[in-house]
C-alpha cells in the first residue's frame, strides 16, 4: 500500500503524528498495529514507568507486538498474515483470523533508533545483515497489498559526532536507514514541536 516516514528529534511529537495519521487511514473493521521496535525491557522504575505511560496512552485502541532487534522478521510475517502476534507467538490453540489479508492494516512503526540502539547492543556479529533486514521488509510495505506503514525516524542529522565508537555506530545506522526509507516513501514528514512539515520533494508518485 504504502510507506510514511516521520522524521524528528526528542519529544517533538513524530510518534503522536504517525499514530493520528494510522488512525485516520485504518480501516474501521479492526484495530491498527503498534510495533515497540526495539522494545525496552523494565529494568528500573523510570522505564517501567515510561513503558506504562505509552501502553495508557494507545489503550485498547491498538494491538501491539514488541520485537527487540527483529524487525525484519516480524514485519515479514505482518505482510503475511496481519495477526501478527500469532506470528510471533505461537499459540497452542489457534483460532481462525478473522481479519482480512485483503483490508487495510495501518502500522506504526516506533522507532527506527531504538530498533537500532537493540541491534547495536545484543547482536555484534549480526548487525549489518539484521539491519538491512529490516530495511527490506519496510521498504517492501511500498508495494504489500494490505498494509499502509507509518515509520517513525529518529533524527540525527544535527547531532554532533558521538564521543564512543558505539555512538558513532548508531548515528552511522540511522541516518544510512533514514535515507534508504526515504528514497521509497510515499511521504516524509519532518516533526518539530507537534507541527509536520511535509518535504514535498521526496514524495513518491
Amino acid at each position: 500500500m504504502s510507506l510514511h516516514i516521520y522524521i524528528g528529534g526528542i519529544s517533538s511529537g513524530k510518534t503522536a503524528r504517525a499514530m493520528q495519521d494510522a488512525r485516520n487511514l485504518h480501516n474501521a473493521q479492526g484495530k491498527p498495529i503498534y510495533v515497540a521496535a526495539g522494545a525496552l525491557e523494565a529494568k528500573d522504575d523510570e522505564t517501567a514507568k515510561k513503558i506504562f505511560e505509552h501502553q495508557r496512552e494507545r489503550g485498547n485502541d491498538w494491538e501491539t507486538i514488541s520485537p527487540r532487534w527483529q524487525l525484519g522478521d516480524a514485519i515479514t510475517a505482518l505482510i503475511k498474515n496481519p495477526n501478527l502476534q500469532s506470528n510471533l507467538q505461537p499459540n497452542p490453540n489457534p483460532q481462525p483470523n478473522p481479519r482480512s489479508v485483503q483490508e487495510q492494516h495501518a502500522v506504526v512503526i516506533d522507532s527506527i533508533g531504538s530498533w537500532l540502539s537493540a541491534v547495536l547492543i545484543d547482536n555484534a556479529n549480526e548487525q549489518n545483515a539484521l539491519i538491512q533486514s529490516g530495511i527490506n521488509a519496510m521498504i517492501s510495505c511500498v508495494d504489500a497489498p494490505n498494509i499502509t506503514a507509518h515509520v517513525v525516524v529518529d533524527d540525527v542529522s544535527r547531532s554532533m559526532v558521538a564521543m564512543t565508537s558505539i555512538g558513532r555506530a548508531f548515528e552511522r545506522a540511522c541516518g544510512e536507514t533514514t535515507q534508504q526509507l526515504v528514497a521509497v516513501a510515499n511521504e516524509v514528514f519532518v516533526v518539530q514541536f507537534g507541527i509536520a512539515v511535509p518535504i514535498s520533494q521526496w514524495r513518491r508518485k
